[in-house]
């Protein structure tokens, strides 16, 4: 007998910022980019996407990704914060081939604004976390899973610190103790390169710390089962840059995890045309299913 074909599991920034905002898009091309982006998409099972703000660009990338999928594909999209509150929305969506049971949406209480980093400052988006609750056929029975995907500050660690202890805080009141958890997203924070390295910078520890206020066995998929170079924020470098982009994998509180971290790796998705598909790279995993 065959075994069964891992799940695939992806987080990608991919840099569709919004209204004039656009204009500093890495890559451009807000037509051929959402194409090839699902073109490459489409073979994952679940995917977390962050800075998908302008619409267009965000409905061609889903539209292709349903036309491959058809009747298998579901998404879960962050909320407009509506003109009154002035802001942008989060640029978040989860995408998956299996039904999206439950969803939630939280919004950041802090960010950078424009009187310290103009029109650099985070305040401008509404960002925050989505929850979705994915139920994966498995045999006879069904596998429920917990991703949440994020988009963190880009300017302060001191915002960066409050969004850490709001993200904890919303995974302990949307995940399943019997659920497996994946927490995944760019969180703008660098991250050591491999197993035993220090941090970079203190922030990654007290970022992980924070996390495990959720669950005290989270763990940082890279450094579980990470394979090729390591960062996401640079394509064309030998080592891909610093790593800020994340998949946490935070195992059920009851019970045994249904899921198995295979394996890890960079995507760079890199492209004649635009040199690569976004200004990140992805973080993709590969889980095997323990049958039930």
């Amino acid at each position: 007998t065959t075994s069964p074909a891992p799940l695939r599991v992806i987080s990608y920034n991919v840099q569709f910022l919004p209204g004039i905002a656009k204009l500093f898009n890495a890559r451009g091309n807000d037509d051929y980019r959402p194409r090839r982006l699902a073109e490459v998409l489409r073979d994952y099972d679940i995917i977390g996407l962050n800075e998908v703000f302008e619409l267009p660009p965000r409905r061609l990338l889903l539209d292709e990704i349903k036309k491959a999928w058809g009747e298998s594909f579901h998404v879960y999209e962050c909320p407009e914060p509506g003109p009154a509150v002035g802001r942008f929305n989060a640029g978040l969506a989860i995408v998956s081939r299996y039904p999206i049971i439950q969803s939630h949406h939280f919004a950041y209480s802090v960010a950078s604004t424009r009187k310290e980093f103009g029109v650099f400052a985070d305040e401008f988006a509404a960002k925050g976390v989505l929850h979705a609750r994915i139920a994966i056929p498995s045999g006879s029975s069904t596998i429920e899973i917990d991703v949440f995907t994020t988009h963190m500050d880009s300017k302060l660690a001191s915002a960066r610190e409050v969004q850490g202890r709001e993200f904890a805080q919303f995974a302990r009141e949307h995940a399943s103790p019997g659920n497996v958890a994946l927490l995944m997203g760019d969180f703008n924070t660098r991250g050591p390169a491999k197993p035993g390295d220090p941090p970079p910078r203190p922030e990654y520890s007290g970022l992980i710390d924070r996390l495990r206020v959720f669950r005290p066995h989270l763990e940082d998929g890279w450094l579980l089962a990470g394979q090729g170079p390591p960062g996401t924020s640079e394509q064309l470098e030998e080592d891909g840059g610093t790593r800020i982009d994340y998949v946490f994998v935070a195992p059920p509180t009851e019970g045994n995890s249904p899921l198995k971290l295979r394996s890890v790796k960079v995507e760079r998705f890199l492209d004649p045309k635009v040199t690569s598909l976004s200004d990140h790279s992805a973080v993709a995993c590969e889980f095997d299913l323990a049958q039930p």
